[in-house]
C-alpha cells in the first residue's frame, strides 16, 4: 500500500530552498514563482494555472503538489484540488 504524505509548511519552504528559491520566506504568502529557476517557474505556473486560472499567487495546498513533484512522495491530490 502506498503511503500518502501531508507535508508541513516547513517541509514545503525547505523544498523551495532546495529548488534554489532566491528570497528568504517568512510565510507562504510571500512566495513568488519568479524567484525560482525557469524550469520550476514553469512547473509552478502549470500547477497554479490549472487550478485557479491565476498565475501569481499560490497557496500551501498547491505548493504541496509542487513539493510532491520534487520529493517524489504521493500526496492526496483529491483533497488538495
Amino acid at each position: 500500500m502506498t503511503k500518502i504524505y501531508s507535508p508541513c509548511l516547513n517541509d514545503v519552504i525547505s523544498t523551495l530552498y532546495q529548488m534554489d528559491y532566491q528570497k528568504k520566506l517568512k510565510g507562504i504568502r510571500e512566495f513568488k514563482k519568479n524567484q525560482l529557476p525557469a524550469v520550476w517557474q514553469f512547473a509552478c505556473h502549470f500547477v497554479i494555472r490549472s487550478h485557479s486560472g491565476r498565475t501569481d499567487n499560490i497557496g500551501i495546498k498547491l505548493l504541496e503538489i509542487v513539493w510532491s513533484f520534487l520529493i517524489g512522495n504521493m500526496v492526496n491530490y483529491g483533497q488538495i484540488l
